[in-house]
C-alpha cells in the first residue's frame, strides 16, 4: 500500500519508514534523507511532489515531541489532508494539532502498518458527505418534471414534444424535429424554426 511519510524530525521519521518498508510498504518522502525541511521536493528542481507522483493511500506522521503546531518537517500532513488522504498520527501526541484530522492514533508504539491498513480501509466522512449531497441533488432533479421551454412557444401544429425521462434532463438538451427533415423551402410552415430546444 503506498503510504506518505512525514514527522516533527527527520529522526522520528526514519524508525518508521524501515517498519513500513519491512512490511513490503511503498512509501513515499517529501524531503530526501538529511535534507533541509525547506525547500520539499515538490519546490527542488527536476523533483516532483509525492502526492502527483503516484497514488498515495495514506499519510503518516510520526511526532517525537509535543508541539502544539505542525514542525516544518509534516508539511506533507497537510497536504495530504487537503487531497482528502487519511492521517495516521503516531508517537507523542500530546497537543498535537491534527487532532480534529487524524484517522488514527497511536500513543503506545502499536503497530503502525494496522493502523495504516484499519485508515485506508475506513469510510471517510468528507467523502461520504460530498458523495450523499451530490446524490440528493440529482435525485431531487430527477423527481421533478422538466420545464421545457421550446423557441415556438409550444401551441403550433407540430410542435408537441415528447418529455423525456427526468433524467435524461441533467445529460444533455432534447432536440426534437418538426415534420420531416426533407421539408422544402416552399412549405407552408417553412419560417417555424427547424429544430428548437
Amino acid at each position: 500500500m503506498p503510504m506518505l511519510v512525514v514527522g516533527t524530525l527527520p529522526r522520528a521519521i526514519e524508525p518508521a519508514v524501515t517498519q513500513l518498508e519491512d512490511a513490503s510498504q511503498t512509501v513515499a518522502r517529501c524531503h530526501d534523507s538529511g535534507a533541509r525541511p525547506f525547500p520539499c521536493l515538490a519546490l527542488s528542481e527536476g523533483r516532483v511532489r509525492p502526492l502527483e507522483e503516484a497514488p498515495v493511500d495514506v499519510a503518516v506522521t510520526v511526532r517525537n515531541r509535543a508541539w502544539p503546531r505542525p514542525s516544518p518537517f509534516e508539511d506533507g500532513a497537510i497536504c495530504a489532508l487537503g487531497c482528502r488522504i487519511p492521517l495516521v498520527v503516531a508517537g507523542i501526541t500530546a497537543l498535537y494539532p491534527f487532532d480534529r484530522w487524524s484517522a488514527r492514533t497511536l500513543e503506545d508504539g502499536s503497530d503502525l502498518v494496522a493502523a495504516c491498513e484499519q485508515a485506508a480501509a475506513a469510510p471517510l466522512p468528507r467523502h461520504g458527505e460530498v458523495t450523499g449531497q451530490a446524490a440528493r441533488q440529482v435525485l431531487a432533479a430527477a423527481s421533478r418534471p422538466p420545464i421545457w421551454r421550446p423557441a415556438c412557444g409550444g401551441a403550433r401544429a407540430g410542435c408537441k414534444p415528447r418529455s423525456p425521462s427526468p433524467l435524461a434532463a441533467l445529460t444533455s438538451p432534447p432536440r426534437w424535429r418538426l415534420g420531416s427533415p426533407a421539408r422544402s423551402a416552399n412549405s407552408t410552415d417553412s419560417q417555424l424554426p427547424s429544430t428548437y430546444e
